[in-house]
């Protein structure tokens, strides 16, 4: 019984070993300042729009995207999710966030691209995002 004990030990630290490596590099990955702008910025964007869908009247408003060496690029959906992605990342590993979804409103949004702004024009009945580049 006591040498089967000391047969698993190796195994035990291998299985601990690699565990903690793969907790370090999730670790990384969530401390990247990349990942928390992607998060930061399509949650800021979809409360901006669901303010937006319960303001009275019509509202414009130019909502500037801080753009550096880490371009990225901004989607919309029907269904009021917000995307964003870094340039040459896939799909699916950006952050998306949701507003309210109020389908009172019709929505028309921009092609996916790497805005430095945003201008939103929401008027009675529909709220129309449109981006674009300075300079």
């Amino acid at each position: 019984m006591e040498e089967e004990r000391i047969y698993l030990w190796p195994g035990y630290l291998v299985i601990t070993t690699l565990v903690l490596i793969s907790l370090f590099f999730i670790l990384v990955k969530i401390s990247d300042e990349t990942s928390f702008n992607q998060d930061y910025l399509s949650k800021d964007i979809s409360l901006l729009e669901q303010s937006l869908f319960i303001a009275p009247g019509d509202v414009s408003l130019r909502y500037e995207v801080v753009q550096d060496e880490d371009r990225f690029k901004i989607t919309f959906d029907d269904s009021c999710e917000v995307n964003v992605n870094i340039d040459d990342s896939l799909g699916f590993s950006g952050s998306s966030s949701w507003c309210g979804g109020n389908n009172y409103f019709f929505t028309d949004y921009p092609p996916q691209d790497d805005f430095d702004y945003l201008f939103f024009n929401k008027t009675y009945s529909d709220l129309i995002v449109e981006g674009g580049k300075n300079g």
